[in-house]
């Protein structure tokens, strides 16, 4: 199981809250936002701030496909 860190930043990362992400999100987007929020922990505020920014969105152009 992650650590409530991990879990609140994929929860902020994903825009939903940790009850969600344990209760309904499936094990493969699990292992992704893992692996992001993996990432994110090592910056600094501004820079998770800046880097959920852009992916935020990428995946909005993304989806207008």
């Amino acid at each position: 199981m992650p650590s409530l860190i991990t879990l609140q930043m994929l929860a902020i990362t994903l825009n939903t809250s940790i009850t969600e992400l344990i209760g309904e999100a499936s094990m493969a987007l699990n292992n992704q936002a893992q692996a992001i929020a993996e990432w994110l922990i090592t910056l600094s505020p501004s820079d998770r701030e800046f880097v959920t920014r852009q992916l935020k969105e990428l995946c909005e152009r993304l989806q207008q496909k």
